[in-house]
């Protein structure tokens, strides 16, 4: 999870974020596309795709915090400011 703000210029959506759930903030400036509510970003290798989640009824209404490695392993982290 990363909380702060983002902007748009033409093509390129950069992300600026003062809290985050990982070691260390990786701001930048990516490629993206977005239809209807999925976001799709495109730095250096495989796009990665954002969508809205919705909970259906008797779901978790939450969603662990932590941070993803290069190789997908989960570690469980507050957030914190960067």
């Amino acid at each position: 999870m990363n909380k702060g703000k983002y902007h748009v210029n033409g093509p390129t959506f950069t992300k600026d974020f003062s809290q985050t759930t990982c070691d260390t903030d990786q701001s930048g400036s990516v490629d993206y596309w977005l239809h209807g509510d999925t976001l799709t970003l495109y730095p250096a290798g495989e796009p990665i795709d954002f969508v809205t989640t919705a909970f259906e009824p008797g779901e978790p209404t939450s969603l662990p915090q932590g941070c993803f490695d290069i190789n997908w392993k989960f570690t469980p982290m507050p957030l914190h400011s960067i």
